[in-house]
């Protein structure tokens, strides 16, 4: 009996270390589940992190391409606008110049009453070139604001994203207007002729 005894009292402690192993390794088991919880949620959280930073990131990309194809194109309309303004400038000075030989060759052979008649006639076909030039260049100035306008509003839809962007298209917008005002102030001068 006490060899019975003793193999008990051996099998009981036995069952009692495996016991205290078991819930060693259940324990390490909870925490190991717990941190692989926690990861998984911080893996999750940055994945979304990332995944809002790329669209924002292709956001600003096509922003930014967009901002540039606006500056090339307003670049392309103050160019025409210029060269509109030069042609139409030569245009203008040509026929004032072929009305002037005119009229000289016609004072030589009307009398004074018919000649003041000529003279207001005139004057009057002077006002109207420089009239419907300076309409022609201010169609050309609006639609370029206007264009530039809507493409800057629209810019600013997104200015959160892209402020740099947006700045540059404010400034190039600025330098666009005082190269308007240059135009302006050269038919300005021409109107005066």
């Amino acid at each position: 009996y006490k060899k019975k005894d003793g193999d008990l009292a051996l099998a009981l402690a036995r069952i009692k270390e495996l016991e205290a192993q078991y819930n060693k390794n259940e324990a390490a088991l909870n925490t190991a589940l717990s941190e692989n919880k926690s990861l998984s949620a911080e893996l999750a959280d940055l994945k979304a992190q990332l995944a809002k930073a790329e669209d924002a990131h292709g956001v600003a990309k096509k922003q930014l391409e967009a901002e540039t194809l606006m500056r090339v194109d307003l670049e392309n309309r103050c160019q025409s606008l210029a060269e509109e303004l030069e042609f139409r400038k030569s245009m203008f000075e040509e026929e004032v110049r072929e009305t002037r030989r005119h009229r000289e060759k016609r004072m030589v052979e009307v009398d004074s009453g018919i000649q003041q008649d000529y003279e207001f006639k005139l004057a009057q076909a002077l006002q109207d070139l420089r009239r419907q030039h300076e309409e022609q260049v201010q169609i050309y100035k609006t639609e370029l604001q206007q264009t530039f306008k809507a493409k800057l509003d629209n810019a600013k839809v997104s200015s959160d994203l892209n402020d740099k962007a947006v700045l540059t298209a404010r400034e190039e917008l600025q330098e666009a207007h005082m190269r308007i005002e240059g135009l302006s102030y050269q038919l300005s001068a021409l109107q005066k002729q």
